[in-house]
Parts: C-alpha cells; sequence; structure tokens
C-alpha cells in the first residue's frame, strides 16, 4: 500500500466530502492561530460556515471546470487558504478587520509589517501551517478523481458567475441582521474570513466629482454670505490625537475604583471642551485623523478601507499644507513604523514638512520588536515621552516664523499595557464585565489612561510656559478594542446593541477640547462631526484658510453632530437618508468633497495644496 493512501471507495468519498470544510477550518484556525477559535465559526455561526463552505466549493469548482486538473486546482486552494488564513490574522491584529481587495493595492506596506513579525510568532504560524498543510495533502491524495463533462463544466462556471452577482449586489451586509435602516459593519467573526473578504468586491468608492457649474450654483451663494476674518493672531499650534481616548465617566464614576481622568475633567470647564464624532469604532485611527487633518468625510469611502492606504495617491490639502500656505513649519510624529497606512507617503501628499515616525523616535528608547507581536509589548511608546518630543518640535529653530506640530499616540494602543508604575492603578467594579479575559484588558486600559491624564497634565503645564502664542486641539480617534466585536459595550451598559443609529452614534463619540495659553472663548458644548473640527480650530484666528473650510465652519453653526451613511445627527435630531435634511447636507459634502478630493479644486481661488513638497522629509534614524 502507498503511504499516505487509505483503502475503500466510500473512504476516499469522504475525504473529498471533508476537503471543503476543513479548508475553512483552516482558514479560521489560522485567522487567529488558535484551534477553538477556528471551531468557533461553526459552533456560534453555523449559516456562515456553511456559505464560507458553499463559496469555497463554487470556486474550486469554477477552476476545475477552467483547469480541468484535480490535484493543481486543489493543491493551489489550499497553499490560497494558508495565505488567506494567515493574511487575516494580520490584518485582524494590526487593524481590526479582515482582508479586503484593496489590500492588494497596498503588498509593499504587508511586507514591511510581516518583515517585522517576532520570532515566538514565526514559530506558531510555521507550525499551524505545517500541519493544516500535511492534512491537506492527505486529503487530495486520497479524494476520488472528480470527472467534468463539457456541460457540467458549463454548469460550473454558470454557479460561480451567479454566486459572484450574489456578493456584489448583497454583500457584504447579507448575514448582518439589520434594524432601523442602518447597516452594521460586516464583522468577521459573524461571517468568516472567505465570506469577509469576498463581500468586500462591492465596497468601492462613491466620490463623484461634479463640474464647476454645480459647485458655483450651490456652494458659490454660501461662500459669499462669510464674513471676512479680522482677526491676526498665529499662535503656534499643536494637535494631538490621542489614542483610544474616552472618558469612562459616561458608564458612571462610581463604577471605577477612582476617576481615570480627574485633571482632563478639571480641565473642560477650562477650555473649549466638546465632543466629536469620528468615523472609527475600536479601530481605524488613520479615518478619524484624516478627517480632523483634512476637514474632508470618509463617507464616501468603503468602510473597511483606509484613505492613507487606498486613496491618497496625490497632493491633497491638509491642516499641514493649510499652515504652511500661512507661513508656518509643519511637523509630525507617530511613534510607530512610518510605512504603516502608508504613512510616510501620506503626510508628503498632506504638505508636511517632517514625519517622524519610530525609526527615528525609538533612537531614545530600545526596541527590539516593532509590532503587534513583540516579545515584550511595553515597548509602544508611552504619552509622556511623545509629549517631550512634541515640546522640543516646537522650540525647534525650523527657520519659520510660526510652527505646527501635530503628535499621534501609540500608548492605549492594543495589546494595552499600563506604564510602568501604573499596573493596576484603576479597576473597574460594576460587575458586569463576567468574561475573566476582557475584566483583565479593561482594567488595564483603564490604568493606561490614568497615566494619559498625568502625562497630559504635565504637557499643558510646559505649555503655559511657553512665551509664543500656543492653541491645542486635543482629541480621541476611537473607542478601544477591549474585544473584538464590540460586545464589551453592551455588557458595560454603555449601549443595549451595536445596530440602531443612536447606538452606533454613542459608539462613534470621543471627547475634545481646544486649549490656549491666552485668552479664548471657554465653556462646553455638544458633539461635532470629526470633519468640522479643523474649522473651529482656525477659528479666532488670523490664519487664512481654504474656501470649503469656511463653508464647513457656517456648517458646524447648524450643529451638525454626526454625518454618516445611514443618518445625520443635527441638534441632536436623527434624520435618515430619505429625509430632506439628510439629502440637503449630504449633497453638500458631496459637493464640497468631490471638488476638494476629486482634484478640480473649483470652489478655490489658489492652490493650498503643495503639489511637489520637494522638501519634505522621513528621517529613519535619529543617530548623529
Amino acid at each position: 500500500m502507498r503511504p499516505f493512501r487509505i483503502p475503500g471507495e466510500k473512504a476516499r468519498i469522504l475525504t473529498l466530502v471533508l476537503y471543503f470544510p476543513f479548508s475553512i477550518l483552516a482558514i479560521e484556525t489560522l485567522a487567529h492561530l488558535n484551534l477553538w477559535q477556528g471551531l468557533l465559526l461553526l459552533v456560534r455561526q453555523p449559516f456562515a460556515f456553511l456559505l464560507n463552505t458553499m463559496l469555497f466549493g463554487a470556486i474550486a469548482y469554477f477552476l476545475l471546470a477552467i483547469f480541468r486538473n484535480q490535484k493543481l486546482v486543489l493543491g493551489a486552494m489550499s497553499l490560497i487558504s494558508i495565505l488567506v488564513g494567515l493574511g487575516t490574522k494580520l490584518k485582524i491584529d494590526f487593524r481590526g478587520v479582515g482582508l479586503n481587495i484593496l489590500d492588494f493595492l497596498i503588498l509593499k506596506e504587508a511586507g514591511e509589517m510581516t518583515n517585522n513579525l517576532s520570532e515566538s510568532f514565526i514559530i506558531q504560524a510555521s507550525i499551524y501551517s505545517a500541519v493544516i498543510l500535511l492534512i491537506f495533502f492527505f486529503l487530495i491524495l486520497n479524494m476520488p478523481v472528480i470527472r467534468l463533462n463539457p456541460k457540467i463544466r458549463k454548469n460550473g462556471v454558470l454557479a460561480f458567475v451567479i454566486l459572484s452577482l450574489f456578493l456584489y449586489f448583497f454583500g457584504p451586509y447579507t448575514i448582518t441582521i439589520k434594524s432601523a435602516g442602518i447597516k452594521r459593519k460586516l464583522y468577521i467573526e459573524e461571517s468568516g474570513s472567505l465570506y469577509y473578504f469576498a463581500a468586500q468586491i462591492k465596497n468601492t468608492t462613491s466620490l463623484k466629482v461634479p463640474d464647476e457649474d454645480q459647485v458655483q450654483e450651490v456652494l458659490g451663494p454660501l461662500l459669499a454670505q462669510i464674513p471676512e476674518n479680522a482677526s491676526t493672531l498665529m499662535p503656534d499650534i499643536v494637535i494631538i490625537q490621542s489614542e483610544s481616548f474616552t472618558d469612562p465617566a459616561v458608564l458612571g464614576l462610581d463604577n471605577f475604583s477612582e476617576d481615570p481622568l480627574p485633571y482632563f475633567r478639571a480641565l473642560q470647564s477650562k477650555t473649549d471642551s466638546f465632543n466629536i464624532s469620528v468615523p472609527s469604532f475600536a479601530g481605524g485611527t488613520a479615518n478619524s485623523e484624516f478627517e480632523v487633518i483634512t476637514g474632508m468625510s470618509t463617507i464616501f469611502y468603503p468602510s473597511d478601507a483606509t484613505v492613507f492606504s487606498n486613496y491618497l495617491v496625490k497632493p491633497t490639502i491638509s491642516v499641514g499644507s493649510i499652515l504652511k500656505n500661512n507661513g508656518y513649519s509643519a511637523t509630525m510624529l507617530h511613534p510607530f513604523h512610518s510605512t504603516f497606512y502608508r504613512r510616510d507617503n501620506a503626510y508628503r501628499l498632506l504638505g508636511f514638512d517632517t514625519f517622524y515616525g519610530l525609526e527615528y523616535l525609538a533612537g531614545t528608547k530600545v526596541v527590539t520588536e516593532d509590532t503587534r507581536y513583540w516579545d515584550a509589548v511595553d515597548d509602544y511608546m508611552t504619552d509622556e515621552m511623545l509629549y517631550s518630543h512634541v515640546l522640543q518640535e516646537l522650540d525647534k529653530d525650523t527657520g519659520s516664523p510660526y510652527r505646527f506640530v501635530m503628535g499621534v499616540s501609540m500608548q492605549n494602543h492594543t495589546p494595552f499595557v499600563a506604564p510602568e508604575g501604573y499596573e493596576n492603578a484603576i479597576t473597574y467594579l460594576g460587575g458586569k464585565l463576567e468574561n475573566t479575559k476582557t475584566l483583565r484588558i479593561y482594567n488595564t486600559y483603564l490604568s493606561s489612561l490614568k497615566a494619559s491624564d498625568d502625562a497630559l497634565e504635565d504637557f499643558i503645564a510646559a505649555l503655559s510656559a511657553r512665551k509664543r502664542p500656543t492653541l491645542l486641539l486635543f482629541y480621541g480617534d476611537h473607542y478601544p478594542k477591549v474585544n473584538q466585536n464590540g460586545n464589551a459595550y453592551m455588557n458595560l451598559g454603555l449601549v443595549d446593541d451595536l445596530t440602531t443609529p443612536e447606538n452606533d452614534y454613542i459608539t462613534h463619540v470621543t471627547p475634545a477640547f481646544i486649549w490656549s495659553n491666552y485668552d479664548r472663548a471657554k465653556g462646553t458644548s455638544d458633539t461635532l462631526d470629526a470633519s468640522l473640527l479643523l474649522s473651529r480650530l482656525f477659528s479666532g484666528t488670523g490664519i487664512r484658510t481654504p474656501n470649503y473650510l469656511k463653508i464647513l465652519s457656517m456648517l458646524s453653526q447648524r450643529n451638525i453632530n454626526s454625518m454618516t451613511n445611514a443618518y445625520l445627527v443635527m441638534d441632536n435630531t436623527f434624520y435618515f437618508s430619505d429625509s430632506p435634511e439628510y439629502k440637503e447636507i449630504y449633497e453638500l459634502y458631496s459637493l464640497l468633497n468631490g471638488d476638494i478630493l476629486g482634484g478640480s479644486k473649483f470652489l478655490e481661488e489658489e492652490e493650498w495644496s503643495i503639489p511637489e513638497n520637494k522638501t519634505y522629509q522621513n528621517p529613519q534614524s535619529s543617530a548623529p
């Protein structure tokens, strides 16, 4: 008997039947590097498991009809299954979502990610992959030959086309239950990795470039109503995007061993304090950042796509280019890989002078493994350390009369690790998190948040001592990812589900404030859509701004709390996509975004982007 061969026709047929569900099990196991997690899709989402199996089978049927070589086709699909599983693992851990079709546009970035994997991860992934590959080999070697006549081959092609059309017109929301007219984000543990990937095929941009007549007819009259800016104040400007910064007080402070944010809370009455609605939940940092620094909206892009990575391909107006056109130097700091989200390229196109990533900033801190798979994950740079770099850049002689520095923090990024001295500083006492792992993760986040509050106090004290007028915008980018699907926030009592517009809105609101070391309007106010934040920051200064920001400033006066694909919240009232109020605001957003991001810029009388940005720098080392 030949090795690996089993006797009996029935046994061999069984291997053919088992091959397809095993392929899905293999993908899910590799997507989590855990066999039990791989089985959870079958246990908890049997319909999704069946749909993934059918999809895998349809693809195999199609390829067999085309190539007619069973071992070649199934061997190739086995290898692809392993790659999809591992690719999904990386994508889930780095970005909290599964693979999508746009990931093929950023293979270079993916290569950078894999180049920095820890040894322990590589060993674990290799063992799982080797075992799965051996099982695939055994199944393929023992299964009977599938013979397809011309008619069956034709039907295979037809079946694949029908399935593809189904996914295009009905995905990615076929599995996920909807209510109240909102299409909830498709979670990969509910859909399965393969279906998740296939369902994103139709997830394309809806951005449309308007003609000049449309822009002038609708936006021109609005622009004519805006008064001239009389201020001459040109302060130095600092923007801090604080990773996963939220205020647990929304759950009731009596649920915690102590207030994690005492300084932030005291600061609210002394600053221009408010909330912002961001496009991201439990991940998607770069999309929140994109909305804030450009004033543009992400509603015209796929929900799981990153604008920086997938769509930013030409010089674009941003806070960096606007301030450079006002005589400022523009510096960006982010203590993670420069290539992640393609930030190294994005900041050049957005008009910044300099971008300091982890490669440069780590010169002051020993970092040996720089990714999610660190063997020592506490090497995320603390807020305290990032702020010291920001202060250093503010005082640097750049040759420009005014300075702009932005920092995008990492301290509160998953996996959460409280900075030294803050271990177990804050604990949740509400008793609603019964899962011990989730409770431990949340307590660590709370303790890290306390460290952020202390660092913020020291940072503002340093800014207060500056002689130059200084303006600080501080905001959180999204809620923290306490568990994969966000259900922890239902357990905590923040929301009762994640599907209604009201609860969707709640989970996309984060704190923000604008502080200055000079007299400026103070007090608390309501929630503001993140795309309107930049126009608010510039108000009361002598900074010249593009015309589109002036219109956004006018829109902010209408108290637009949140603008999404499914609903508008304006003056704390919900309007859905079929309402005249929604259609009016959507048209304005569509014209503004289409005109500016589409490149025509009919609304602008001067060039506000930096077309070539030849002086842009992205230093890779701080060594002399």
